[in-house]
């Protein structure tokens, strides 16, 4: 597995064999996240200012997310605190 993480490529789901897809912004941004070379990854030079500048955070207000003012877009209700019925089944 480290074998593949360090020299297989990324590979994406498709709606066809997942029944879902990643936008092209989302892997562009994971992509840069994950750049197998240390110093092109996204953040290397200017940190968190590099990430946050990309488009796909273009529709968070940044100072409202650091402040923690903004509402999760979901929030889980459980039913205890070991609660796992919002996992996918597979994965409790």
């Amino acid at each position: 597995m480290y074998h593949l993480i360090e020299n297989g490529a990324l590979r994406w789901p498709t709606i066809a064999q997942h029944g879902f897809e990643i936008s092209r912004e989302s892997q562009d941004l994971i992509s840069k996240l994950l750049a197998k070379d240390k110093n092109q990854r996204l953040g290397k030079v200017n940190d968190i200012a590099d990430v946050m500048a990309h488009p796909w955070f273009s529709s968070i207000d940044v100072d409202q997310l650091f402040k923690k003012q903004i509402k999760a877009p979901i929030i889980p209700t459980l039913k205890a605190l070991d609660d796992t019925s919002n996992f996918d089944e597979k994965f409790q």
